[in-house]
C-alpha cells in the first residue's frame, strides 16, 4: 500500500522547486555589506534599501595550531586543537571588521548609494624558525632543543582604524543580453592605535653548572614602538575619556575604491 501511495504522489506532481542556497558575497542577500567586496554590487539588487544595524566578521590564520575532529554537522565544542610541533617558522594573522549602520538606498533601477561606518583591526605575528614539542615544560628544555637553531627572533604588527564611507553606483551599459554596472567609494579614515615589536638576534650559550648543562641567553634585543596617541591612555579613565584620548592624537586619511560588475541576462528573462 505504501508503494502505491508513493507512486500516486510522484505521478501527481508536475514540477517542484528545491531550496535555493546563495553565498552571502555577491548575492542579493549581501545587502549593504556587499559594497565592501565590490562597490558596483549595490546597483543590481531588487530591494529599495538595506540597513545593517550592527555586524562583525573575524578571520584568523596560523600554522602554530591545528584543529582536529571539526565538523560543520556537529557542535564545534566536540572539536580539539593541538599546538603544532616541529622545526619551522610560525606565523599568525588576525583581522576583524565591525560594521555600524551600513546603509544602501536605490535611486531608481539604475542608480544606488551606500554609506556607513566601520572599525577595522589587523594584526600579524611572525617568527624565525625554531623547534617545539608539546613535551617542553621550561625555558631550559626549550633552549636545549634549539641548540642547533639559528638566532631566534620574531616580529609583531597591529593597527586599528575607524572608517566612514560613501558609495555611488550606476548602470553604465544596459544591453538586452548584459548589463555593466560601475561604482566608486570615497573613504575617510582615522587611525585609532598602532603597535609594533621586534625580537632580534637572540642567541643562547651552553654552560655547565655543577656538572649539569645550563643555557644562557648571550645576545638579543627587543625593539618596540606604538602610536603617540596611546601615551595619554590611563586605566582609571572612563570609556568616553579613553576614546577621546585615542582620537585626539590620531590623524585622518582618505582612500578611493572602484569596481565594475557585469551581469549576463539569460535569454527570455527580462532585465
Amino acid at each position: 500500500m505504501r508503494k502505491i501511495l508513493i507512486c500516486v504522489f510522484l505521478g501527481s506532481v508536475n514540477f517542484c522547486f528545491s531550496q535555493d542556497y546563495h553565498a552571502i558575497t555577491g548575492s542579493n542577500y549581501a545587502g549593504a555589506l556587499g559594497v565592501h567586496n565590490n562597490p558596483a554590487s549595490i546597483v543590481n539588487t531588487p530591494y529599495p534599501w538595506d540597513l545593517t544595524l550592527f555586524g562583525i566578521q573575524a578571520k584568523y590564520q596560523t600554522n602554530a595550531i591545528a584543529i582536529i575532529d571539526y565538523s560543520l554537522l556537529s557542535s564545534p565544542v566536540n572539536s580539539k586543537f593541538l599546538i603544532t610541533g616541529g622545526d619551522f617558522s610560525r606565523f599568525g594573522n588576525a583581522q576583524a571588521n565591525i560594521n555600524l549602520l551600513n546603509t544602501r538606498i536605490s535611486l531608481g533601477k539604475k542608480r544606488a548609494i551606500a554609506f556607513g561606518a566601520n572599525m577595522r583591526t589587523m594584526s600579524n605575528l611572525r617568527t624565525e624558525p625554531f623547534n617545539y614539542r608539546d613535551t617542553i615544560q621550561s625555558a631550559q628544555s626549550f633552549f636545549s632543543m634549539n641548540t642547533g637553531t639559528g638566532p631566534l627572533g620574531g616580529q609583531m604588527r597591529s593597527s586599528n582604524l575607524l572608517e566612514g564611507y560613501l558609495t555611488y553606483g550606476q548602470t553604465i551599459l544596459d544591453h538586452p543580453n548584459y548589463r555593466l554596472n560601475g561604482a566608486f567609494t570615497i573613504k575617510l579614515n582615522r587611525g585609532l592605535a598602532g603597535v609594533q615589536a621586534n625580537v632580534e638576534d637572540v642567541k643562547q650559550q651552553e654552560i655547565s653548572v655543577n656538572g649539569e648543562p645550563e643555557y644562557l641567553v648571550s645576545s638579543g634585543k627587543i625593539v618596540y614602538g606604538y602610536s603617540a596617541n596611546l601615551d595619554p591612555w590611563e586605566n582609571n579613565q572612563g570609556s568616553n575619556e579613553k576614546l577621546k584620548s585615542l582620537l585626539n592624537g590620531s590623524r585622518y586619511g582618505f582612500s578611493l575604491d572602484a569596481g565594475l560588475e557585469l551581469i549576463i541576462k539569460p535569454p527570455g528573462v527580462p532585465g
